[in-house]
């Protein structure tokens, strides 16, 4: 006797009529699709929220740049205004202490306040018709 072979199918479903099974089937697969695209969706969600982020933190890290640079900016304005007030006061005070340190003011204060006087200036004459190397030198007077 010759028996007939049948294969084992392990989904298939004893009791139910093969367009039960195809239905039931199809509607697996349309669950697993669902599935899947709600897994996709998820994905892409979260990939678009960690772009959006990065762009978010790079355009605040462009704008606290800009801020610092601004305040750079800002400060070498100050400074350079303040070197130029500098600039102008040395100079000023250069000339003060030039004017300060000249012999006439000194004379003038050693006279005014101190009571001093200036010795006489000594100027020397040679004498005509002296030998060189005598000591025959006159003095003026004043």
């Amino acid at each position: 006797m010759l028996a007939r072979k049948y294969e084992y199918d392990p989904e298939y479903e004893y009791g139910y009529t093969w367009e039960d099974q195809q239905r039931h089937r199809e509607a697996e697969e349309a669950l697993k699709r669902e599935e899947r695209r709600k897994l996709y969706r998820k994905q892409q969600r979260k990939q678009a929220l960690v772009l959006v982020g990065t762009v978010l933190a790079i355009y605040a890290l462009c704008v606290v740049r800009s801020l610092a640079m601004y305040d750079a900016g800002q400060t070498l304005v100050k400074l350079r205004a303040q070197e130029e007030s500098l600039r102008t006061t040395n100079s000023a005070l250069r000339i003060e202490v030039e004017q300060l340190k000249g012999p006439e003011r000194i004379r003038g204060l050693a006279s005014q306040m101190l009571g001093m006087s200036v010795a006489r200036e000594n100027f020397y004459v040679n004498q005509v018709g002296a030998k060189k190397g005598s000591a025959a030198v006159a003095m003026a007077k004043n």
